[in-house]
């Protein structure tokens, strides 16, 4: 049963011994040797643990972690995933699902409905794009994924849309992707078909989002009165340095900022960060969060840009730990038009007019990486012109409405799902009510393919609403 599993999984994911060797620490031979059954080993043995590291880490390396949650039923966590994959991998019970890959519609399939709409072969596409056609090739059969290549899929996608433009194909590229037309049309366009190309869908979407219904169904309402800062928050006005370094220093920072921040009472608080999040972890968590929601219960309000260049699980994980604060109404959640790039970490949060933290590093070196507390008007007035830039050319990420929705596909969690035009609105029937409307296009996506399995299976109808973009 494991030769056949091993066999199973490098088949949907094109990966070869080698891949999942490199993956897992071990040799080929290593691998061949469990593939063939010359060798079996006990399910709690290193062994396993190693090929299930390898095999996870090709799956995301390329993209196709939803391939591999599809092919083998796996939860979205990271860390859980992988314990059932050894599971999969080492039972007797647990079956393959044949269907998984053919119902995973992967880059390589989707590029070359692209090209198809486009008329452009191989070749052109590489010359417009300045890719090796071999590149290209490599692409249409699934061999690579450059989805840790921003740069390559934005020229991609620029060529083939600009020329998908040109042949008046704009209406079969938004019944391919399944979005309005008018989305297809402005700015945006390049990075929603980015978001597409390099998206998940139906068998890779269902449990995350299963997972982001249950958190709307168990939300209880936040009582922001009774929320108390830590006792310590004050003494962090005190600091006085301009200049912060490493994990640590950002922490300190960032408290500071927000200690200001509950002080002051200001309209608006600011926030924008695309570098690594583990700083943000522990016993700082529970006290930032605890600070978070006091100032919102002064009635602050958050407008924030959220780093997703992400795949579906961690996308709604995020959500998930902002989805009590989303709820206050007070929170203005975004997602930039652009990518974050892969060289350069950057934060910009501030009160406006009052305070500033701000850094530029590269990724890396989050240890040594240095952060600027600024109180200067005109170092304020930089700041605020470089965020308001970004809002700019950021699209809202959630809208909230206090209303359970009127119309629409009930699950069976007590909760609405409403398909608009460029949105999707997710209510609850019980109180609280309140109503989620989601607005990036891969959750979009998501929900409409999540809803489209349950009408098969339950023989419900969804009711479209006029929600927009």
């Amino acid at each position: 049963m494991l030769q056949e599993r091993i066999r199973s999984v490098q088949e949907a994911l094109h990966v070869n011994n080698s891949d999942i060797a490199r993956h897992a620490g071990c040799s080929p031979s290593n691998i061949s040797r469990l593939k063939s059954g010359a060798r079996t080993p006990s399910p709690d043995s290193p062994t396993i643990s190693r090929l299930a590291a390898g095999i996870y880490g090709c799956a995301r390396e390329t993209g196709q972690l939803g391939v591999l949650e599809a092919l083998c039923a796996l939860p979205a966590d990271e860390a859980d995933a992988k314990n059932a994959l050894i599971r999969w991998l080492t039972s007797e019970d647990a079956g393959i699902r044949h269907d998984a890959q053919r119902s995973y519609y992967s880059f390589g399939v989707k590029l070359g409905e692209l090209m198809q709409l486009a008329g452009m072969t191989a070749s052109r596409l590489a010359r417009l794009a300045s890719l090796d056609s071999t590149a290209i090739a490599r692409f249409r059969r699934g061999q690579r994924v450059p989805k840790c290549s921003p740069r390559i899929i934005e020229r991609l996608c620029t060529v083939l849309l600009q020329e998908i433009r040109r042949r008046d194909g704009i209406r079969e590229l938004a019944d391919l992707m399944q979005v309005s037309p008018a989305m297809l049309c402005d700015d945006s366009a390049v990075h929603i078909v980015r978001d597409w190309l390099c998206g998940v869908s139906a068998p890779v979407g269902r449990a995350a989002l299963e997972e982001l219904l249950e958190s709307v169904t168990e939300y209880s309402e936040i009582l922001l009165s009774e929320q108390t800062a830590p006792p310590d928050w004050r003494s962090v006005l005190a600091d006085t340095q301009s200049c912060y370094t490493g994990p640590e220093g950002l922490r300190r920072a960032m408290m500071r900022l927000l200690a200001a921040a509950l002080r002051d009472r200001p309209e608006e608080l600011w926030l924008y960060m695309d570098g690594d999040s583990d700083w943000l972890s522990g016993e700082y968590l529970t006290q930032w969060k605890r600070m978070m929601c006091c100032i919102v219960s002064k009635g602050v309000r958050l407008r924030i840009i959220h780093n997703i260049e992400r795949d579906m699980p961690e996308m709604v994980a995020g959500i998930r730990r902002w989805l009590p604060l989303y709820m206050t109404g007070l929170v203005d959640p975004y997602y930039s038009l652009r990518y974050c790039g892969e060289r350069f970490a950057h934060v910009l949060m501030l009160i406006p007019g009052s305070a500033a933290v701000t850094a530029c590093y590269v990724r890396g070196t989050e240890e040594s990486s240095m952060y600027h507390y600024m109180t200067e008007p005109e170092s304020l007035l930089r700041v605020r012109e470089s965020l308001e830039e970004l809002f700019a050319r950021s699209r809202p990420l959630i809208r909230v409405h206090a209303t359970d929705g009127s119309h629409g596909y009930v699950t069976g969690q007590n909760i609405r799902i409403s398909l608009g035009e460029n949105s999707v609105t997710v209510s609850r029937t019980e109180p609280p009510h309140f109503s989620c409307e989601f607005l990036h296009p891969m959750l979009c996506r998501a929900f409409r393919e999540y809803v489209t399995q349950r009408l098969q299976e339950d023989g419900a109808e969804p009711v479209r609403t006029g929600g927009t973009q």
